[in-house]
């Protein structure tokens, strides 16, 4: 089973940044990592782009960053909402919580991508925990 996705696949679209993820131009983050430790993810975001804030820009721009100001301006974030097949009243942002996708998913669908993870980023610098 195949389908096509706008936007192409998501395996074609992090197997290019892993294979960049050492140039000098590439910072490869992750929504898990985000949600487990965002202090530590800004930081390194800081690093990479040389750009150094003080405690207070920290504190306006963070909640930013968070789940909750995605959902309140979820319009903003949704590109799908472009593409004929969207559907009207399903939200793209779910609930912003690591693993979720196991509510929506069949367990075949679950085997079925994991099985795909596995034979695709064998060897690569990037572990998911399903």
């Amino acid at each position: 089973y195949q389908r096509r996705v706008h936007g192409g696949s998501w395996f074609d679209h992090v197997l290019d940044a892993v294979h960049n993820r050492n140039q000098p131009n590439c910072l490869f983050l992750t929504y898990e990592d985000m949600i487990k430790n965002l202090d530590d993810v800004l930081l390194q975001i800081e690093s990479f782009t040389g750009y150094h804030l003080t405690k207070e820009e920290w504190d306006l721009i963070k909640p930013r960053f968070g789940f909750g100001f995605m959902k309140k301006y979820e319009k903003m974030f949704d590109f799908t909402l472009m593409y004929p097949t969207r559907a009207k009243d399903k939200s793209f942002i779910r609930k912003g919580k690591i693993g979720d996708h196991e509510n929506y998913l069949k367990e075949h669908h679950l085997k079925e991508i994991e099985t795909k993870y596995r034979n695709m980023m064998l060897d690569k610098a990037l572990t998911y925990k399903f």
